[in-house]
């Protein structure tokens, strides 16, 4: 402030050596100068900053909350809809995910004096709390002034609680979890949510079935603060079942509570008791699976100190096309699940047996279970095959009656292409808009470009249509919407 003061008055002194008629000349520039002086240190000003939620625990996604009032003489602009002009670093306890993002933009005019409420961060941003403790906070409000971007910050802490609803849990030992409980085994860095119960079909305790029925459940899994893929489990006649992930393996032990006639059971009287261990721990039955091109080569090696006469395997969402084995008859039970068996030429221990397979999607998820010369079951398990980064994939997209066509490069977003096309989510496709087909969208006279494309659980509905509607009036929606996200997308057909 002393240094506006001083050059107002350097300025005042100048004027008195100028005569009326030049004084009156450059008054208008005076005044100017004098302004700019005044203006010169002024920006906008964080009124209020806080986070969101309040209370923040393990596990929280941390939204960002500010007032911006322009204290600027002229109107500043940033940006809005799915973007955001707030951004945060964090000194610890947080990580930052990238997840599928809306494309709608806008510009925000903020004029001087005024105020405005703005949050963050971006679409597809998410700040993620990964651990307890005191947490500082960098918060930077990035905005324009003419051709000119600038940004203010300011410093904001915080104490990240332990969730409620976490316990701790050990490698190679059983715990129990509840709906939406997660354990966290420290020393791996693992830690799995029991996120649904999927399906109940036991037979009640108290009523003779034919079949025993079967339970399924969700999981989230997370492994060194990276997410995985949803994991389900079944259990079949509650005998217990693994999955393999990242060189662990987890068993549902059990569901409980047993269904009876006269109880309806809800989701939150669901128990499930599970454990995890490394693979390298596992001692009845070694398997490994092969994919070489369109044949999958499953290698089943028995460490057990029982012989193996039969092995069951079943495919999620997915027919089996063909199988072989040297020596063993096969036995189809419906298009996704056969048995292999032998009479007389079993695995013993320490030998292995290899079955040939061709599915129709080598890369489904696979469970086998092996049992004994009685039928009894020696181990069970599944696996989910590990796909090959794709560099490009095009899809098939229908809208409505009408279908377009377009290709992806992200390897998230085609893996997630994929599994709308097998019904495991309920994203929808959005994109940048560019005039002409790009050589695969014929007869339409637009495509997305491939590098944008992305899947959306929500989008504004700016860029909501059917691409007839884009037909009509491109010009419109090149060049205003930008993007083209239609909300009743489904990938109908994988095309490469």
């Amino acid at each position: 402030m002393k240094n506006i003061q001083k050059s107002s008055l350097i300025l005042l002194a100048l004027t008195l050596f100028l005569p009326v008629d030049a004084y009156l000349d450059n008054l208008d520039f005076i005044m100017m100068r004098m302004t700019n002086l005044v203006y010169a240190e002024s920006m906008p000003e964080f009124v209020d900053l806080h986070i969101d939620p309040l209370n923040v625990q393990v596990g929280d996604a941390i939204r960002l909350n500010a007032t911006i009032v322009n204290n600027t003489p002229n109107t500043i602009t940033f940006p809005g809809l799915c973007d955001s002009p707030l951004s945060a670093e964090f000194d610890a306890n947080v990580v930052i995910e990238q997840h599928p993002a809306c494309l709608g933009f806008s510009i925000v005019e903020l004029k001087s004096g005024e105020k405005t409420s703005v949050t963050g961060p971006a679409s597809g941003i998410v700040y993620r709390a990964s651990n307890a403790g005191l947490t500082n906070a960098k918060v930077t409000f990035t905005y324009s002034a003419g051709d000119e971007v600038r940004s203010i910050s300011k410093s904001i802490a915080f104490t990240i609680l332990e969730t409620q609803n976490q316990i701790q849990a050990k490698l190679n030992m059983q715990f129990k979890l509840k709906i939406d409980q997660t354990a966290y085994i420290e020393a791996e860095n693992i830690k799995v949510q029991f996120t649904d119960v999927r399906e109940d079909s036991r037979c009640p305790s108290d009523v003779f079935c034919v079949w025993e029925g079967q339970a399924t459940i969700a999981l989230k899994i997370t492994k060194d603060k990276k997410e995985l893929r949803e994991f389900t489990l079944t259990s079949r006649g509650g005998e217990p079942v693994t999955k393999t992930f990242d060189g662990y393996s987890i068993k549902l032990v059990s569901v409980e509570p047993y269904p009876t006639s006269t109880d309806k059971l809800e989701k939150d009287d669901y128990v499930v008791t599970l454990a995890i261990s490394s693979v390298e721990q596992e001692q009845k039955v070694s398997v490994a699976l092969k994919i070489k091109e369109k044949i999958s080569l499953l290698a089943i090696k028995n460490t057990s100190n029982s012989d193996i006469h039969s092995v069951k395997i079943a495919v999620d969402d997915s027919d089996i096309k063909f199988v072989k084995t040297r020596g063993w008859s096969k036995e189809a039970v419906d298009s996704n699940t056969v048995v292999v068996k032998t009479t007389d030429r079993p695995i013993t221990k320490g030998h292995i047996m290899v079955i040939l397979l061709v599915l129709e999607d080598r890369y489904a998820e696979i469970t086998w279970t092996v049992f004994d010369a009685k039928d009894a079951i020696i181990e069970s398990g599944a696996m989910i095959p590990s796909q090959p980064e794709i560099k490009e994939k095009s899809f098939k997209v229908q809208v409505v009656e009408e279908t377009f066509v377009i290709y992806a490069t992200d390897p998230q977003t085609i893996q997630q292409l994929i599994d709308n096309y097998h019904n495991k989510n309920n994203f929808h496709v959005t994109g940048k808009l560019v005039v002409g087909d790009g050589g695969f969208n014929s007869p339409w006279s637009w495509h997305l470009d491939p590098d944008s494309v992305r899947m959306a659980e929500f989008s504004i509905e700016l860029c909501d249509g059917l691409p007839s509607h884009v037909e009509a009036d491109l010009d419109y929606w090149i060049n205003t919407a930008g993007t083209y996200c239609p909300w009743s997308s489904k990938v109908v057909q994988i095309n490469n």
